[in-house]
């Protein structure tokens, strides 16, 4: 009998099979690892395994998500917190609200000459943060406005001063905000009353400022040649660090915050009255219980529309915080955030990952995830509102912040977005509209903790942008 003996396979075939399963097992392993990679760094960014992302994309009408990526973590949202600030002010305020900063005359009129006001010049302040702002130049007109009115009431001489009241509990700096930031323009306070943005033009060789503000200025060596200033908390005391060249140049200047914007005002005010023949004197005047008020003069701020476009567009803290506190003359910041945050919970909106200390975002201690921003986004698309938010936020690749971002792409004017970005973060969060300027998606894009260049992250940003929204 004869068995037939299995006949062996061919070694090379047998080598070519098992050559086939090695690659093809190295081919699945290659693209779970680039899966893998592609979901952990979905901007491609380097070091995107390291940074924080929170990204959210969804159609407004439908609710259809495009995108959901860590829509629930807490970052630091840095600027765009000012897309919140300014949606909760429009929507409980209204658009056409306005700061009102009334002055008058306290004490009595001199019954032995009618041209004489024996008491105070007395300005009651409101918070209004656009008071002598140069971004709106029709509304400089305060101390004119003053002098005018005084002298149609027939008063040449005031036996008091320029009294500033304010009782704003909590003014000046925010004290979630870094020492570092406070001396400079970006990082002025809030006050009750408020002038030209709260900062001066110093000159470090003369150690005079434009206006007089009372800053005492020392001014040490920059090794680097850099220039750094930097002002405690409510100090008058400013240290400038400049080039020898520079600290030595006269007419060589840098812009530094006061911590006394009422006393900056008041000193300019009284230099403009003597200017106008109206005597003031230094100090003030007793005015006793029979004290009479004169009303003199009231300014009313640009609407609280213009103002948050100001806000939005140019990104101006001053003006976040004083919108901020708006939610609730007269009370603390604490206060106000507990406001705002209560009018979102009322429309039914999680606030849990939203943990907010200031108005404008310069807080790093400030946390918002991309769906309490969509959840926002989404409520005001769908108010009486709307027109008057979408009109604050930046164009891509036309003005304000976005003036360069998406410039000369298919998204080129149809993305308005608020931008935040401070060291390690890079926000944005707004809206993709119609050929009408309707919001018809919402866009929501936190990045932290990034070590790449942040012109590789802008860049990787608008071609993620493009790809989902083209």
């Amino acid at each position: 009998m004869h068995y037939l003996k299995p006949r062996p396979e061919p070694l090379p075939a047998l080598f070519n099979s098992i050559m086939r399963l090695k690659y093809l097992s190295i081919a699945l392993l290659t693209i779970s690892a680039f899966t893998s990679a592609k979901a952990d760094n979905p901007l491609g960014i380097d070091g995107g395994e390291a940074t924080s992302l929170g990204i959210y994309i969804a159609e407004i009408e439908s609710g259809h998500v495009i995108s959901d990526i860590n829509a629930d973590l807490a970052l630091t949202p840095a600027s765009v917190m000012k897309a919140v600030t300014s949606a909760t002010a429009l929507s409980t305020l209204g658009p056409r609200f306005t700061f009102e900063t009334n002055v008058c005359l306290e004490g009595r009129r001199s019954t032995a000459d009618r041209a004489r006001w024996e008491g105070n010049l007395v300005i009651d302040a409101c918070g209004d943060p656009s008071l002598g702002s140069d971004e709106f130049k029709q509304y400089l007109g305060l101390s004119d406005s003053i002098c005018a009115r005084l002298r149609r009431l027939g008063i040449s001489d005031i036996t008091g001063t320029v009294v500033i009241r304010e009782d704003m509990p909590d003014a000046g700096a925010n004290p979630q905000w870094q020492c570092e930031d406070i001396a400079w323009p970006y990082g002025a306070g809030l006050f009750d009353f408020n002038w030209a943005g709260n900062y001066v033009r110093v000159y470090p060789a003369t150690g005079k400022t434009i206006p007089a503000s009372g800053l005492k200025i020392t001014v040490k060596n920059s090794t680097d040649g850099s220039t750094d200033i930097l002002r405690g908390v409510n100090s008058e005391n400013l240290t400038v660090w400049a080039s020898k060249k520079n600290a030595a140049n006269p007419k060589w200047n840098v812009n530094a915050s006061v911590p006394n914007p009422a006393e900056v005002y008041a000193s300019m005010l009284k230099a403009r009255l003597k200017s106008s023949g109206i005597k003031v004197s230094s100090r003030k005047a007793p005015t006793g219980s029979g004290a009479e008020s004169t009303a003199v003069y009231t300014h009313r701020s640009p609407s609280l529309d213009r103002i948050c476009k100001v806000l939005m567009k140019k990104s101006d803290n001053l003006f976040a915080e004083g919108v901020l506190r708006a939610l609730q003359q007269g009370a603390s910041s604490s206060k106000c955030i507990k406001t705002e945050k209560a009018f979102w919970e009322e429309k039914g909106i999680d606030t849990r990952t939203a943990l907010i200390y200031d108005g404008s975002g310069l807080s790093r201690v400030d946390r918002l995830s991309a769906r309490f921003l969509a959840d926002v986004l989404r409520e005001m698309a769908k108010s009486d509102r709307c027109g008057s938010y979408v009109e604050c936020f930046p164009i891509a690749g036309v003005d304000g912040t976005l003036k360069s971002f998406l410039k000369d792409t298919p998204l080129q004017g149809r993305l308005v977005m608020k931008t935040g970005s401070v060291t390690g973060v890079q926000s944005y969060a707004g809206y993709m509209l119609d050929d009408n300027g309707r919001p018809t998606h919402i866009v929501v894009v936190m990045v932290n903790g990034f070590i790449c260049p942040r012109r590789q992250l802008r860049a990787k940003i608008e071609e993620f942008l493009l790809d989902k929204l083209s």
